[in-house]
């Protein structure tokens, strides 16, 4: 359940932010993970297997000499192309990370604090850049400790992941 809220904020976060990024023409990808590239590039680059309902997780792969937190998480889209890359790391890592991609991706960052019931404040960073294609890179520094996130998001996923909600909400309405 918890990985299931995560991910939903993660995307929401996404589809709200859409417009913050400024568009440019490459391809967004990491390590030779590219946005589009398909399985059975996928499967001979990295020795890894695609399951059935299009994830697929890649081990032991640094990104700027940074270890994530467990494995580099997949999602290939209803073609068989990548569609989304979660890379979870720690937030000491955050502006490591962020002055690497910034290099080869012009973001978009936006700082705020947030405060918690008890009164502690943090700091919370977003920083964004969406192509002219509409795939979307964001790296955030959350409230939350111990997690910081890279995602990188295809629009053909987005619009296939909201084609699969509208569909489940018209079942539900025809299940009342």
């Amino acid at each position: 359940m918890k990985k299931k809220f995560y991910f939903l904020t993660v995307t929401f976060l996404l589809l709200g932010l859409f417009g913050c990024a400024t568009a440019q023409a490459q391809d967004i990808g990491i390590k030779g993970l590219i946005l589009g590239m398909d399985e059975a590039e996928f499967t001979k680059k990295f020795n890894e297997k695609v399951y059935s309902d299009g994830s697929a997780g890649v081990f032991n792969l640094t990104i700027a000499g940074t270890v994530g937190k467990g494995y580099i998480s997949l999602k290939f889209d209803r073609n068989g192309k990548l569609g989304r890359l979660i890379f979870i790391f720690y937030p000491r890592e955050f502006d490591l990370l962020k002055e690497v991609l910034n290099s080869k991706y012009k973001m978009t960052c936006e700082t705020s604090v947030v405060s918690n019931a008890m009164g502690h404040q943090f700091d919370q960073e977003k920083c964004y850049f969406s192509n002219a294609k509409g795939d979307n890179l964001a790296l955030t520094k959350l409230f939350k400790l111990d997690t910081s996130t890279l995602v990188l998001y295809s629009k053909a996923l987005l619009k296939q992941m909201e084609s699969e909600q509208n569909e489940k909400i018209k079942k539900g309405k025809e299940d009342i």
